[in-house]
């Protein structure tokens, strides 16, 4: 369910650009009868509709909403004690 899940959500303009590329070299690849060619638009294709469409570049993520089930950590004072360094 998640596969299914993750190509019919979070579509943006670099998905359908990553799709429409992959696509690409699938059809010429296919209408010349190159396997290696078909394989790395099989490659591609696959590869941008299971992503979540989003590039890695300069630490911008997509990593998603938080869980709103999280945990709240909460802190305590702690007090510390002076020892006698003459001893």
């Amino acid at each position: 369910m998640k596969l299914i899940y993750q190509i019919s959500h979070g579509w943006s303009t670099l998905k359908f650009l990553q799709v429409g590329i992959g696509g690409l070299i699938l059809y010429t690849s296919a209408g010349e009868g190159q396997i290696p060619g078909i394989l790395l638009g099989s490659l591609f294709t696959f590869a941008a509709l299971v992503g979540n469409g989003q590039c890695c570049m300069g630490n911008a993520c997509h990593t998603g909403a938080a869980d709103t089930n999280t945990k709240v950590i909460t802190t305590t004072e702690t007090e510390y004690e002076e020892l006698d360094a003459d001893k």
